[in-house]
């Protein structure tokens, strides 16, 4: 593996990490506003 390659393989690593973690945030905030919305209408 070159150098380059390790550098993208770690660029991706990162990227992927970064997405997910901003997907699980985003997707929990939706379900508590979606829970605040339902306790509101109530």
């Amino acid at each position: 593996m070159t150098a380059t390659q390790e550098y993208f393989a770690a660029k991706l690593k990162l990227w992927t990490g970064m997405f997910l973690m901003i997907y699980c945030v985003t997707h929990y905030l939706n379900h508590s506003i979606g829970i605040f919305g339902l306790n509101a209408v109530d």
